[in-house]
């Protein structure tokens, strides 16, 4: 296995060593790279490249860029590509992964700035329509851009106070000094956040944080999963707060109430509408809160600059200073506030629960998530060097804590250092950062220089391509023309699975804790691969009509026709070179596949093995219990049947027994012999349905056996105790009627 991973990893090297010259460039760049890791995007000269390092074809989109963009944006679905610098924005249409058309749209965004206000950071709002909505962050304010209905005329506008006209009188936050926006949201896989989807946090300079909650788009996109995340986590806000108390109660519960007014008119839409059209005008629009208190914030911190905002997985936010990096975990659930609300919240704070300190000599250029983990950053410095900060070891106990609601372990471990690992690349031919007293040159680090204050408008994000398959990861520089590759890959805590699994099976005996079986092999991949070796034999067989054209024994004149026939021929025997391989390298992927599901099923074998032993266990069990009562019925029966004889032998020995009256004492015990004679019938009955649900229990699948159980032992269980002590006293009563009536005498 090791092996076959190593030559696939080859592969994506060679792919890289064949195909740089087509991505690379000495000119001023930026790239980015889709979600399967072998896209590659570079915008230079104005122009935007595709490179497919699996079909090794690239390709430049048609459309005229009129400046020269520092920084771009991707939308989640990969379906949209924002360019943007200081003071234009515009949005491109991409192609499927794969595509090979030039034709694309392009959107220019009419900004309409004001003289001194630049662009920051743009985003995508990826739960508006078409994910077709962007955030555009500016030193004034934040502007939103549908270009579903306006690419003119901003659909939301939050402004900001200048620093020179501040006013303490505002209803508003004082936001002065922004420097990076970012959702709440970011995940490894396809797991719901509609809390961080709708909450946007603000960061300025001075390393305030701000928060708008919620913030929507103009049009709603959202999956029925997704509204009911968003209901659920809503309606546990309410606490069990009775909602006939609405006009006595404090703002807490008046936000409470707007809470749940908003969630339940989200749920009530189809999730792809207007919010115009679902919520009423004062639930539409978040207002501002902040800034919010931030606990445990070394001193060290407050000379630092703050450059961008990076979210985490499991509500964990990174700050990137100069010379730190700080981790915050908003654990706080605040209430939504809306624009229209004239009160305020109580002031909610969020923990600094990891700080790294970098040395004097250093600084900080960007963060960005690696791919493939929500809990791993890269970081570049001024050095230049590469660094990698890995969260998972304890991103996981948080994770855990975080199902369980309890966060008592990861409180417990935030009492020590956490165990953040810290891997250095070294050395990185990354462009160098302009200097701070030239404004006006746009590119890597560039800032906007206004006394104190410092802008970011580009960063290294956009300067490195990275590349990776299911196996590794690389990033690429250009070193004096060359590239310069590497690995990056965040290697797997094999070690740990290992001992946590192990520690699974020798401890998990009841069966109930069990996962259900479920096959790994799922889609048409089999039609696929017999499709793709059809398409090869095609090819193949074009290749030989070629290769027949030329003759078998002929020599190649000089002459053009020859040459053509050569020409085709060689690239029929190159298309069919590179059709073969895929068709290996899906052959290769169906037996990891096969591998993986043998796994499973051996896997799953074990666990019914450790069912079946706990069912038959548990069926013994049961089974002599049933005997125990049966056997006390029987004992019972016998008692009883004395007892008649008894009265039998008591009633022929009277001579008139019609003549005589019964006393008090005589018509008590009467009637208790009938409850008796009623009471055994009833046992007797449950006797024979007990016995009958033995013989079925015999005669059962051991898969039935196991799978009632579990019900089995809970309500049989409760009956059994309580025929025993029912048993018990009627024994004694049985006994102590049997001395009276031997004691009885009959005048």
């Amino acid at each position: 296995m090791q092996d076959k991973t190593a030559s696939i990893s080859d592969r994506l090297i060679n792919q890289l060593a064949a195909k740089w010259p087509e991505f690379t460039t000495q000119d001023e760049y930026i790239t980015t790279t889709r979600n399967n890791g072998l896209e590659l995007i570079t915008v230079a000269n104005r122009q935007v490249k595709i490179t497919n390092l699996s079909t090794g074809f690239s390709h430049i989109l048609q459309f005229s860029l009129s400046f020269d963009p520092i920084a771009l944006a991707m939308n989640k679905s990969e379906q949209l590509l924002c360019l943007y610098n200081e003071s234009n924005c515009c949005l491109v249409s991409l192609n499927i992964v794969g595509s090979r058309i030039h034709f694309t749209t392009f959107y220019s965004i009419s900004l309409a700035l004001d003289e001194s206000e630049k662009v920051i950071q743009v985003l995508f709002n990826n739960i508006s329509k078409f994910q077709a909505e962007i955030v555009v962050l500016t030193t004034h304010a934040i502007k939103c851009y549908d270009i579903n209905s306006s690419i003119d005329t901003p659909c939301q506008v939050y402004k900001f106070q200048s620093e020179q006209k501040i006013d303490l009188s505002s209803d508003f936050n004082c936001v002065v000094d922004p420097v990076s926006i970012s959702f709440g949201s970011c995940t490894s896989d396809d797991s719901l956040n509609p809390k961080g989807d709708i909450t946007l946090f603000v960061l300025t300079s001075d390393t305030s944080l701000y928060k708008i909650y919620p913030f929507l788009p103009n049009e709603l996109s959202c999956s029925d999963a997704w509204k009911t995340s968003l209901f659920d986590y809503t309606t546990l806000k309410l606490s069990g707060v009775s909602l006939n108390d609405a006009q006595t109660v404090d703002d807490k519960f008046f936000g409470q109430i707007q809470m749940l007014k908003f969630a339940s008119a989200i749920s009530k839409s189809n999730g792809n509408t207007s919010i115009a059209e679902i919520l009423p005008s004062n639930l539409r629009k978040g207002k501002i809160m902040g800034p919010f208190n931030i606990s445990l914030f070394p001193d060290e911190l407050y000379a630092q600059d703050a450059l961008k905002l990076v979210p985490l997985q499991n509500d964990l936010l990174c700050i990137l200073l100069n010379q730190a990096l700080v981790v915050l975990f908003d654990d706080q659930e605040d209430l939504m506030l809306f624009d229209d609300d004239e009160f305020d919240l109580p002031e909610t704070e969020v923990t600094v629960v990891e700080c790294i300190l970098l040395q004097d000599d250093i600084r900080l250029t960007d963060a960005i998530v690696q791919p493939g983990s929500a809990s791993t950053l890269l970081l570049t410095t001024s050095t230049p060097e590469l660094l990698r900060i890995d969260f998972r070891p304890w991103c996981s106990i948080l994770s855990s804590c975080l199902e369980k609601n309890d966060l008592t372990e990861f409180t417990s471990l935030l009492q020590d250092p956490l165990p953040t690992r810290l891997t250095n690349f070294g050395s990185f031919s990354l462009p160098s950062v302009p200097s701070a007293s030239k404004p006006s040159q746009i590119g890597l680090g560039a800032v906007y220089d206004s006394e104190n204050y410092q802008v970011p408008l580009s960063s290294n994000q956009y300067k490195i391509w990275l590349a990776w398959d299911d196996f590794k990861t690389f990033a690429v520089v250009l070193n004096e023309g060359n590239l310069d590759v590497h690995d990056i890959t965040v290697e797997p805590t094999v070690e740990e699975d290992i001992e946590h699994e192990s520690f699974s099976i020798s401890n998990k005996v009841d069966a109930d804790e069990f996962e259900p079986y479920t096959p790994l092999l799922v889609g048409t991949y089999s039609a696929e691969v017999m499709q793709e070796m059809d398409s090869t034999k095609t090819l193949i067989a074009k290749m030989q009509t070629q290769l027949l054209k030329l003759g078998s024994n002929g020599v190649i004149e000089e002459g053009v026709e020859d040459l053509n026939k050569l020409s085709s021929a060689s690239e029929y025997l190159t298309t069919c070179l590179i059709s073969t391989f895929k068709n290996l390298a899906s052959l290769n992927k169906r037996l990891l596949m096969d591998k993986a599901e043998l796994m499973n099923q051996i896997n799953t074998l074990n666990q019914i093995s450790i069912k079946k032993k706990s069912a038959l266990e548990k069926s013994e069990l049961t089974h002599e219990r049933i005997n125990n009562i049966k056997a006390k019925q029987i004992e019972l029966s016998d008692k009883l049947s004395s007892v008649f004889s008894a009265v039998r032998e008591v009633s022929d020995n009277q001579s008139k027994p019609v003549d005589v009256e019964l006393s008090k004492e005589e018509v008590g015990l009467s009637n208790e012999l009938k409850k008796l004679q009623s009471l055994t019938l009833d046992k007797e009955t449950q006797i024979e349905n007990v016995s009958t649900l033995l013989q079925n229990l015999k005669k059962a699948d051991i898969k039935e056996v196991a799978a009632n159980a579990a019900a089995i032992q809970q309500s049989d269980k409760s009956t059994l105790e309580t025929l025993e002590k029912k048993l018990s006293v009627r024994g004694q009563i049985l006994d102590q009627l049997r001395d009276e009536i031997d004691s009885l005498k009959i005048e």
